[in-house]
């Protein structure tokens, strides 16, 4: 199997930056070491020993990323509003690891978006969280849709 060294370094990339922020969120985060479906293990152990918190809340992080460039945003004219940009990107993950989430207390999946730049530079405009009950809710909403393909599934709305 070929690996892909600018995705891997990339995804590796992302999920320090997810560690970061829970960081400043007052967590403690580390990427584990073998990926069984989960990314990063965070837990609130600075709150439990400065903060009398007695009850540890660890949490599980699967991270998924995508990149995206100039090239991928469309003009959406928007009658009365002008003209917007807008962007589609479908976030894949394999139906194992997706049900895994959904049915373990505490398990995240974070998505972010990569923007690439011309010079080779890359930002972070945003990324979002949802949890094993949002992605069951998601799952069972009429006018969402979950797609298989290739072991890996795609979360998109039916058109």
């Amino acid at each position: 199997m070929k690996v892909n060294y600018d995705n891997l370094y990339s995804g590796i990339g992302v999920e320090y930056r997810i560690i970061g922020d829970l960081f400043l969120l007052g967590y403690e985060a580390f990427k584990m070491p073998a990926d069984f479906g989960f990314d990063i293990i965070a837990s609130n152990q600075k709150a439990i020993t400065l903060q009398g918190d007695q009850q540890e809340k660890r949490k599980l992080i699967q991270v998924k990323s995508r990149k995206f460039n100039i090239n991928h945003y469309a003009n959406i004219k928007k009658s009365g509003a002008g003209v917007r940009k807008e962007i589609t990107l479908d976030f894949g993950i394999q139906k194992d690891v997706f049900n895994r989430i959904k049915n373990t207390p505490n398990t995240y999946l974070v998505c972010c978006f990569i923007e690439e730049s011309g010079d080779g530079t890359f930002s972070f405009p945003c990324y979002f969280w949802l949890s094993g009950e949002h992605l069951n809710f998601l799952q069972q909403q009429k006018h969402k849709t979950f797609i298989f393909e290739d072991n890996k599934q795609f979360f998109s709305k039916q058109h």
